[in-house]
């Protein structure tokens, strides 16, 4: 097999997820041409890894948004002559894709124009009896490989990102190892700690242990957490790259979130990882979203939801709400 064709175009922490398998696939081809498709969004989670020899971008929201766009964009992927795509993350977009690329060996899974692939596994992704990453493994016995349970996750740490983080934590006095960084956002409601519980909890740190807290997430969220604290907070809100972020987090003492990519970014760098997950639907549980290595804790209350509605809750998701302040507070001192 010459070519290899990986993809994997949704969100953070589902691209972090899949670096376990690039380097099974290098393993058992050493000698092959690897690729990864990716967002330019999630471009630097594997721009870098040196067990890839091509970072391919697919930008759905602009460069590639129309159908035009779309067959031009399946027709230089032809012109690369790949012998095998491996789809990750189900897509009507990139089924047709890999057809119009005429790849000759298309894995995926069974939904989403499903007769468009060659090879495909039924999608059991919903039921969240293992992680994200050994989910992504199962697609490789196409290949030959026996799932490995890898759990190593690569984040490449770029030189060139230094210097604006090493400026930053200089202009707010911040000492390596002596501040946490918070993600006090997520994508979808449902993932998301009250803005109160951060700004009480950046207050608890910072008298109780002398700890700063940096904030990162979406910058509206951030400034309200900013708002609502008593303590000033360095705020980094969608100023980084994630190339920067991975330094942050290798400079932090640990991360702090909900189920949010960025926890998966700091994980991979060796940084201690506290999360708070709400959810109980399995497909959206720990079970499948928790952080993949090193050292974390994990604070999840069952509230007795059943079944869990998950983003459409009628109860103001009081899952999140049942993980108290003093709780995550208390699982910062194990790391102090």
């Amino acid at each position: 097999m010459k070519k290899i064709l990986l993809i994997r175009t949704d969100r953070i922490g589902d691209v972090v997820l899949t670096t376990p398998s690039i380097k099974i696939v290098r393993d058992h081809f050493p000698q092959s041409h690897i690729a990864f498709m990716t967002g330019p969004q999630t471009r630097d989670i594997v721009d870098g890894n040196p067990y890839l020899n091509e970072i391919i971008v697919y930008d759905k929201k602009r460069a590639h948004k129309n159908i035009i766009q779309n067959i031009l964009f399946s027709l230089k992927l032809k012109r690369k002559k790949f012998d095998t795509a491996i789809i990750f993350n189900p897509s009507n977009r990139i089924h047709w894709i890999t057809y119009l690329a005429n790849i000759p060996m298309r894995i995926g899974y069974s939904r989403k124009l499903k007769f468009l692939l060659t090879h495909f596994l039924p999608d059991k992704k919903h039921e969240g009896l293992k992680s994200e990453a050994l989910y992504n493994e199962d697609l490789l016995t196409f290949l030959g490989i026996s799932s490995a349970l890898s759990r190593k996750l690569y984040f490449p740490i770029k030189k060139e990102s230094q210097t604006k983080i090493q400026d930053l934590l200089k202009k707010h006095n911040l000492h390596e190892s002596h501040f946490v960084v918070m993600t006090v956002s997520a994508s979808d409601r449902s993932r998301i700690w009250p803005s109160q519980n951060f700004a009480h909890l950046i207050q608890l740190l910072y008298e109780k242990l002398n700890l700063k807290t940096v904030l990162i997430g979406h910058l509206k969220k951030s400034q309200e957490v900013c708002a609502l604290s008593k303590i000033a907070a360095p705020n980094f809100s969608e100023t980084l790259s994630l190339a920067e972020l991975g330094i942050l987090f290798q400079k932090a003492l640990l991360h702090i979130s909900s189920d949010t990519g960025p926890m998966h970014i700091a994980s991979a760098v060796g940084t201690p990882v506290i999360t708070i997950f709400g959810r109980t639907l399995p497909g959206l549980g720990p079970k499948r979203w928790s952080v993949l290595q090193g050292k974390n804790t994990l604070l999840h209350k069952n509230i007795g939801c059943n079944p869990c509605l998950a983003y459409l809750c009628q109860l103001d998701f009081d899952c999140f709400k049942a993980t108290k302040v003093e709780e995550v507070f208390n699982a910062v001192r194990q790391y102090i």
